[in-house]
């Protein structure tokens, strides 16, 4: 690569940024958490505990739902799971894998996605139980050679075996820019970022902390 190509690779480096969020679960989540607050709204003259268990819940839903996502850019990967967050850097990322969940590994730390879950396939015939059975644990490792989407909007992988490819694809084009140079340097000894996440627990505490208050008062 020449030189006049380096500053338009970074800028498109840089701006890569792929958000993976099941949508199922997010509307799930969305409308069950609209329905206790609407529960919430309309059950005023229940009392005021009755009406803080409906909000809890609400908040809880959301965080457990709709909030978790992992995020890819070319400097490093975000893991939000409910009340933590990950942040990875590519440097410290050794691999990836994808048995139930997504699984990202840097050092001695293996960090589980809760959004990207492994999609569990029922064999014709075989019940509920042939869900866990070795061959369905078989077909699930499979997932993983399957080809992961291109990334375009609307279109990134969701499900654990393509999204563990799709990590690899990203990991091989950050060592491929780092290389040429178009990308800014980073650290070989960054490490991971592991922290609470102050929305998540404000959405969970502060209703918690009201609903006890009305409990406590009676």
């Amino acid at each position: 690569m020449s030189d006049d190509h380096v500053p338009e690779a970074t800028d498109a480096a840089r701006s890569a940024d792929f958000v993976l969020r099941p949508k199922g679960s997010a509307v799930l989540g969305g409308v069950g958490s609209a329905l206790f607050l609407l529960g919430a709204v309309t059950s005023l003259d229940a009392g005021p505990a009755f009406v803080m268990g409906l909000v809890l819940a609400a908040a809880l839903l959301v965080v457990v739902l709709v909030r978790p996502f992992m995020r890819l850019t070319m400097t490093e990967i975000t893991v939000h799971n409910p009340f933590r967050r990950h942040v990875i850097p590519w440097p410290a990322y050794e691999d990836v894998s994808s048995q139930w969940n997504l699984v990202i590994y840097a050092g001695d730390q293996a960090i589980k996605s809760w959004a990207i879950a492994a999609k569990i396939k029922r064999r014709t015939g075989s019940g509920v139980i042939g869900a866990f059975s070795s061959g369905a644990h078989r077909e699930r490792l499979n997932e993983t050679a399957s080809a992961a989407p291109e990334p375009l909007p609307g279109s990134l992988p969701t499900s654990a075996g393509p999204a563990a490819v799709f990590v690899e694809q990203l990991y091989a084009e950050w060592q491929d820019l780092r290389q040429k140079g178009a990308l800014p340097p980073q650290s070989a000894s960054a490490t991971v970022c592991r922290r609470w996440d102050a929305l998540d627990l404000a959405l969970v505490i502060v209703p918690a902390v009201a609903w006890l208050v009305v409990l406590i008062r009676g």
